[in-house]
């Protein structure tokens, strides 16, 4: 069974922020496949996403996200991490990162962590 989460912040005004948090937990049978879409549209904004997530009995958590910063979205900040905690060696992790950056004048950063127990 698959369950499907995509907020999306849209940064239509200069210094507009946007913040999401997700907290995910697959057991037995699920994939919870999650993101977050930021929409850098002006100048000076900026953006976190945080993703957190855990797996087990042979259960999937899955991240998808897109940071797109366009052209003249100069100054804006952006910053994404993804941490998994998976409870055993049958469960699985993924992310899958989209950074579409079209200006020169901004800061990305991106993490992701998968921990055992």
């Amino acid at each position: 069974k698959v369950t499907m989460k995509y907020p999306a912040v849209w940064m239509t005004g200069e210094h507009a922020k946007g913040e999401v948090l997700s907290v995910a937990f697959a057991g037995e049978g699920q994939h919870q496949d999650t993101g977050a879409k930021m929409l850098h549209l002006a100048p000076n904004t900026s953006s976190n996403i945080v993703s957190k997530s855990v797996a087990r009995g042979g259960g999937r958590a899955s991240y998808r996200g897109l940071v797109q910063i366009n052209k003249g979205a100069h100054g804006s900040r952006s910053s994404v991490k993804c941490d998994a905690l998976l409870v055993d060696t049958i469960s699985r992790s993924d992310t899958y990162p989209y950074v579409d950056i079209r200006e020169d004048d901004v800061t990305m950063g991106h993490e992701a962590t998968v921990s055992k127990v």
